[in-house]
């Protein structure tokens, strides 16, 4: 049985994410704003308003982008140093 490929061992380190800068911009409000909507979509009717109001934020440029749910990921996790250039 095959499996696994890309997990991270408790004992390894790696680091990640370099020349950031195009990433930071195809992951921004842009994006966002067309993952909110496809979200919202199929979201339960109780976090509707919610998504409503972080589409509207996104539009005014305020708020976490992808790029920051990403980052956000990856920083929970001890064993990556993240670098961002």
């Amino acid at each position: 049985m095959f499996g696994g490929f890309g997990d991270i061992e408790v004992e390894e380190e790696y680091t990640i994410w370099r020349n950031s800068v195009k990433s930071k911009i195809d992951l921004g409000y842009g994006e966002t704003i067309t993952i909110l909507n496809e979200m919202l979509k199929n979201c339960h009717p109780s976090n509707e308003e919610k998504v409503i109001k972080e589409i509207r934020d996104a539009k005014m440029n305020i708020g976490s982008t992808i790029f920051n749910w990403v980052e956000e990921i990856i920083l929970d996790n001890k064993n990556i140093t993240l670098i961002l250039e």
